[in-house]
């Protein structure tokens, strides 16, 4: 059955704020853009690591299914692969934040109103 369709509008509003806004917003999402690209690059690398483990590829070697059901042996042994090669998202988060306390991104700014917070990391 096809889908129909109500109609729908968009209306774009121009955002109107002092240049100083302006400019720490667009400083913003340059250090994000520059964590974020970091944090990629190292997920990579480690994914690249995982890859070539012994590990990894005995996880793989194992059946997929036991009787029916997924294989718990299997998940639990690329579990545990992932968390030898910190290929989790702790260990991610965490190697964000080193990032971002090592760039001093927040220096000289108030403890209230970080450029980048924990969150955003």
């Amino acid at each position: 059955m096809a889908r129909t369709s109500t109609p729908t509008f968009i209306v774009e509003l121009p955002l109107r704020v002092p240049q100083a806004a302006t400019r720490e917003l667009l400083v913003r999402l340059e250090i994000a853009r520059q964590l974020y690209n970091a944090c990629l690059g190292d997920a990579l690398r480690r994914l690249d690591l995982l890859r070539e483990s012994a590990a990894w590829a005995q996880a793989r070697a194992l059946p997929k299914t036991a009787g029916k059901k997924p294989n718990p042996h299997r998940r639990h042994a690329f579990t545990a692969a992932r968390e030898t090669h910190g290929f989790t998202q702790d260990t991610l988060s965490a190697f964000g934040t080193v990032c971002k306390n090592t760039a001093q991104w927040n220096a000289g700014r108030d403890r209230r109103d970080p450029r980048l917070g924990a969150h955003e990391t």
